[in-house]
């Protein structure tokens, strides 16, 4: 990546970020003032280093390149740490964020990197075969559960043994049908305020009390009834 230019997936498009315009308008910010190279500079009389990927928000210059409300921002800056998007340090005067896997989605036309992108890439294929490898191996309902996570957490690990551990244990209580009801109507209230952050079959399953507690919430506010 160069300075002048960010490189965006077409997955964006279906993601529950491209669903909410303040979200998707402070997410794009983000990736537009992080730092493409790293940078030392002075803020007063401290000196600072940021690195590539990252860089220092003010919520009222932040407020006024956004042109909206500090509290909206600060809201939505912290929902993009909960679900592991960003990383937040914070001072009582400034914020640094943390562009996570930063290099990972913005190394593509980097000519310098090229041979190590590919390197990475030829990687990162090599493990994917071993992991459909092993994920055919696996039942189908856990396959399709995991593919449902993976659509909000592309991190998400399909050979982890405790992810799948935790979905087996979900289809057990719930059947596989209900259960991907479960998780599209959960991924549809994500971004709501106050709902519970679950970007894994592990978290989904140890908070599904509170998520189930909000989802009804919810229904009952709106059309005055339980649906999950």
């Amino acid at each position: 990546m160069s300075g002048n230019w960010i490189k965006l997936h077409r997955k964006l498009l279906d993601s529950d970020t491209f669903k909410n315009e303040k979200l998707l308008k402070i997410w794009i910010w983000i990736l537009l003032k992080a730092n493409h190279k790293d940078n030392t500079f002075l803020l007063g009389r401290k000196k600072l280093t940021t690195k590539r990927g990252q860089f220092i928000m003010g919520l009222n210059r932040a407020s006024e390149h956004l042109d909206l409300a500090k509290n909206t921002i600060h809201y939505w800056v912290n929902y993009l740490e909960k679900i592991g998007k960003v990383g937040l340090k914070k001072t009582n005067k400034y914020t640094i964020i943390t562009i996570q896997n930063y290099d990972l989605y913005q190394d593509v036309g980097l000519k310098k990197n090229s041979k190590r992108t590919l390197k990475e890439t030829n990687k990162n294929d090599i493990r994917m075969i071993k992991n459909d490898n092993n994920i055919s191996k696996q039942s189908l309902p856990v396959n399709e559960i995991m593919k449902e996570f993976y659509e909000f957490n592309p991190t998400l690990n399909f050979g982890n043994i405790n992810q799948r551990k935790a979905v087996e244990e979900l289809i057990k209580k719930f059947g596989e049908d209900k259960l991907l009801v479960m998780i599209k109507q959960y991924r549809t209230m994500m971004s709501d305020r106050f709902c519970p952050i679950a970007t894994t079959p592990i978290a989904f399953k140890s908070k599904l009390g509170d998520i189930i507690a909000f989802f009804n919430k919810k229904q009952s506010d709106t059309i005055g009834g339980r649906v999950i």
